[in-house]
């Protein structure tokens, strides 16, 4: 009975040191970092090559995963917020094309068209837009994803503009408003 006593003692006061222990704790703070580090997840959006320069929704945008680990439950969308085409048309279409990636490994990527866009262009316009006649237009792509391990989910809005180039082709860059 004193011998349990005693040994129960003195793994309290091992326990005790080990714990106020700088040693433990600057261990404990490195693999934490390092946890984070690895898992913290990198996702990126840019466009694609130009398929059809007459036209800027013809432009896939490459989602790619620049992260260590994997990447879960990504959920995109996209908003049409301003298109110029003789008249500018603000606020025109928001949720499209709706896409649920349930996995995305590492240095992987998938892609977003804007094909959605030219079919309801279609719709609003009542035509087929001639070449070159969108002078400008802003999209928007609302990201939802989750890392591999950390149980948070991380929204992002990625707001691209298409404009004329010099040479007369359409080139998508990304904006960030005030």
């Amino acid at each position: 009975m004193v011998d349990e006593v005693i040994q129960k003692h003195s793994l309290t006061r091992m326990a005790k040191k080990v714990f106020t222990s700088l040693l433990f704790w600057l261990i404990f703070s490195i693999t934490v970092g390092s946890f984070l580090f690895l898992d913290y997840p990198r996702l990126s959006v840019y466009p694609s090559t130009i398929l059809n320069p007459n036209d800027p929704f013809q432009t896939p945008f490459i989602l790619k995963n620049h992260g260590y680990l994997p990447i879960n439950d990504i959920h995109h969308s996209l908003s049409l917020e301003k298109v110029e085409v003789g008249q500018t048309l603000r606020h025109v279409y928001a949720g499209i094309n709706e896409t649920h990636i349930p996995r995305l490994a590492p240095n992987r990527s998938s892609t977003i068209s804007l094909t959605p866009f030219v079919d309801l262009l279609k719709q609003t316009v009542g035509i087929l837009l001639p070449p070159k006649s969108v002078t400008s237009a802003e999209i928007y792509i609302d990201l939802s994803y989750r890392s591999f391990l950390i149980p948070y989910t991380f929204t992002d809005r990625i707001r691209f503009k298409a404009d004329i180039s010099s040479t007369g082709e359409y080139v998508w860059s990304e904006y960030h408003s005030q």
